[in-house]
C-alpha cells in the first residue's frame, strides 16, 4: 500500500510540475516572447476600416474587390488558405480557413449614398494561440488589399484601431 500512495504522490507532484512549468511559459509567451505579436493581433482585430467612394454604386464596389483579391470559394483540404465565404450586392465575407474551420473571419458591406458608396471592412471573428491572434498577419494583408482597390477606384479610405486602456 505504500508504494501504491508513493507511487501516486509521484505522478501528482510530476503532473503539478508540469502544469506550473506550462503556465510559466504560456505566461512568458504572451508578456515577453510574442509581446510585439500579441500587440500586432490585438491591432489587427480591433481595426476598423470605412471608406467612400463616389460615382459608383455599391454591389460594383463588391464585384470589383471581390474580382480584385481573386479569393477561391473553396476551402482547402489540409492548410488554411484565404477563401470568400460568400458575396451578394453588398457585402462580402473573407476567411483563413481550411475544411475543418477557420481561423478568423472578416466582412465588407457596402451601401450606397447620395454621394457615392459607402464601405467598411472589419475582422468579425477570431481565435486567439497562447494571447496572440491567429493569422494576424492575413488580416493585415486583407484589409491593405481592400484599402488599396477601393483607393484604386477613387475612394478615400480611413482606418481607425480603437485605443483600449491595456
Amino acid at each position: 500500500m505504500q508504494g501504491f500512495l508513493g507511487m501516486a504522490a509521484f505522478v501528482a507532484t510530476c503532473a503539478g510540475i508540469v502544469w506550473v512549468r506550462n503556465l510559466f511559459w504560456k505566461a512568458a509567451k504572451q508578456k515577453v516572447l510574442d509581446r510585439k505579436d500579441r500587440a500586432r493581433g490585438q491591432s489587427a482585430i480591433k481595426s476598423q476600416m470605412a471608406f467612400v467612394i463616389p460615382a459608383i454604386g455599391a454591389s460594383d464596389v463588391i464585384r470589383t474587390v471581390v474580382a480584385g483579391l481573386g479569393y477561391p470559394t473553396t476551402k482547402p483540404a489540409q492548410a488554411a488558405a484565404m477563401v470568400l465565404i460568400g458575396a451578394t450586392d453588398c457585402q462580402a465575407a473573407f476567411a483563413l480557413a481550411n475544411k475543418f474551420g477557420q481561423t478568423w473571419e472578416s466582412r465588407l458591406s457596402v451601401v450606397d449614398g447620395p454621394d457615392g458608396a459607402h464601405g467598411d471592412y472589419e475582422v468579425v471573428r477570431w481565435t486567439m494561440s497562447d494571447g496572440v491572434a491567429s493569422g494576424w498577419e492575413e488580416m493585415q494583408i486583407l484589409q491593405r488589399r481592400v484599402g488599396e482597390i477601393a483607393t484604386g477606384i477613387g475612394g478615400t479610405v480611413k482606418v481607425t484601431v480603437p485605443v483600449t486602456g491595456h
